[in-house]
């Protein structure tokens, strides 16, 4: 009877045993087959080395809002290319995602190790809109992208023939950085290529006019304090600097990798409070 006992018992422990195998594996399978669903459309190897990857985070991460340049309304359906930051080119494969309805996109398949990207706005009423310099990783940040009804307006109150052939380059001038920006008024705006129109400013409304036009920072002159926009069109396509100088003295050049033909390239200058303990914005500057 003892012996009976005995080789039940063990016959018992085998059959635990067993199910504790069977369970910890059916554990591994539940997590192998996560990361293999997720990887199978980014590569075909299928390998061991998707824990690898999760490891490193795999791709990256960017979510943002599709805002209009000038109502800063949410809009929906536009097309968000993500694109090289240094290049403005497009990834291989190419990274394309709509904007819901109330103007947010996610986008969680930047490739691992790219740490900023460029973003490409289009829909069929607005221009193409080009932005560089978005941390990969962000939250809530803006992408903006200017109407039709807003680009004819601004070419026709400044006299710019609108030609496909060029680009046109506009942003705005700040103290901080793009997570704290405070505007600086009175800054004038320079271009290295040279374009062929002078630089212009907005005024409340956004739209560039020539009744803040300067060729030095002056008072009620250059970019306006409440918004600091300026915008430079009819240009040809290719690589610009853009320097801004608020006081006469003081300036901050920023890079333009490309600007594309038939595209409004927006880059804005910062002047960081890292190297501006306050706000470089001349005294003069009242309005």
């Amino acid at each position: 009877m003892f012996k009976k006992f005995i080789w039940l018992l063990l016959i018992s422990l085998v059959a635990l045993s067993a199910a504790a195998l069977v369970f910890t594996g059916c554990g591994g399978d539940d997590d192998d087959d996560d990361t293999g669903d997720d990887d199978t459309g980014d590569d075909d190897t299928g390998d061991d080395d998707t824990d690898d990857d999760d490891d490193t985070g795999g791709p990256g991460t960017l979510s943002a809002f599709v805002n209009d340049f000038q109502t800063s309304e949410p809009v929906a359906q536009a097309m968000v290319e993500v694109l090289q930051n240094d290049s403005g080119l497009e990834f291989d494969p190419a990274i394309v995602w709509f904007s819901e309805n109330d103007g947010s996109v996610t986008i969680d398949n930047i490739p691992d190790g790219v740490t900023d990207v460029a973003i490409r706005t289009s829909k069929g009423d607005y221009r193409n809109t080009l932005q560089y310099g978005f941390p990969v990783g962000a939250t809530g940040e803006e992408f903006l992208i200017v109407s039709n009804v807003t680009a004819s307006l601004i070419f026709g109150l400044l006299g710019v023939t609108d030609d496909p052939a060029d680009t046109h380059i506009a942003g705005a001038v700040y103290w901080g950085d793009p997570s704290d920006e405070t505007e600086i008024g009175c800054a004038v705006v320079t271009t290295d290529p040279v374009g062929p129109e002078p630089i212009h400013y907005a005024t409340g409304s956004k739209i560039p006019t020539t009744s803040r036009d300067a060729a030095t920072p002056a008072n009620s002159k250059g970019t306006n304090p409440g918004n600091g926009i300026f915008t430079s069109l009819g240009m040809t396509p290719g690589a610009y600097d853009i320097t801004a100088t608020p006081d006469g003295v003081e300036e901050e050049t920023v890079s333009l990798p490309m600007a594309f033909a038939n595209t409004i390239c927006i880059q804005n200058v910062y002047f960081s409070k890292a190297d501006y303990p306050t706000n470089p914005m001349a005294a003069f500057c009242t309005e």
